[in-house]
């Protein structure tokens, strides 16, 4: 199995070739669009969201896992990562550092193998898909062995928007488990957003926080959008008010 991972979005060409180029060298490998709207060219935001939502998938997955703003030179190191037995490809940019800081990286490979012909603006279709193919095929490219080590010091939970999902729901960066029971959070417009345990919960049009299926903190409006009702965008700071002394800690 192949799950994707990336900035590229549903419009445009760019998911299709990735999927072709896939389904053309390994044919029986089946491919999963998991996450393919990762907020554009944003690591940080998609280093929380992968290590959220790739934590329970089998053995030898295979992530294809591109948010590439420095596309077109190598100088962030395409590189396979082997973390709780599932492969991770990618440019080591940051985007591998949560889940592999966390899960712990057993194997890093930087990828030596170049494809004969190869976009200067699309490594995604003409590199790691290659690679996520010959993985799933059991087959690992041309590589060189070194020692991974985390790149940015980005906070384990990010106290940031790192998502606005369809329904304008607002994906924080901080996992909900290690939010102190009945906090509040502020962000956007709202000055005290008040936990519950889902959309029922609240009354319509209502703003709440709750743990999300993915265990992060999610910003939401009962029958409504936050992003629009509590003037929320992506990279919008998160600030926690603690039931004691209803202070934030900032």
């Amino acid at each position: 199995m192949i799950l994707l991972l990336c900035d590229y979005g549903l419009s445009g060409p760019y998911l299709g070739e990735v999927t072709a180029v896939i389904k053309r060298l390994a044919p029986r490998a089946e491919v999963i669009n998991l996450f393919p709207d990762l907020p554009r060219g944003d690591i940080n935001a998609a280093a929380v969201l992968l290590a959220a939502v790739t934590a329970d998938y089998p053995p030898d997955t295979v992530l294809f896992c591109v948010v590439d703003p420095g596309v077109g030179t190598f100088n962030d190191r395409p590189t396979i990562l082997r973390i709780a037995e599932r492969w991770y490809v990618g440019p080591d940019n940051g985007i591998f550092d949560l889940v592999a800081g966390r899960a712990g990286c057993s194997e890093c490979e930087e990828i030596v193998w170049r494809p004969a012909r190869i976009s200067r603006s699309f490594h995604g279709r003409d590199l790691y898909a290659p690679v996520c193919a010959g993985l799933a095929d059991g087959r690992l490219p041309e590589t060189m062995r070194r020692e991974w080590r985390r790149l940015h010091v980005l906070e384990d939970d990010p106290r940031v928007v790192v998502y606005i999902d369809g329904f304008g729901n607002a994906f924080t960066g901080v996992r909900a488990r290690t939010l102190p029971q009945g906090c509040s959070l502020r962000c956007g417009s709202h000055d005290a957003i008040r936990q519950a345990g889902t959309f029922a919960d609240v009354p319509r049009g209502g703003a709440f926080w709750y743990e999300n299926s993915s265990g992060l903190a999610e910003i939401a409006v009962n029958q409504g959008s936050a992003a629009e009702q509590l003037n929320i965008k992506v990279g919008d700071r998160v600030e926690i008010i603690f039931p004691a002394a209803n202070a934030g800690d900032r």
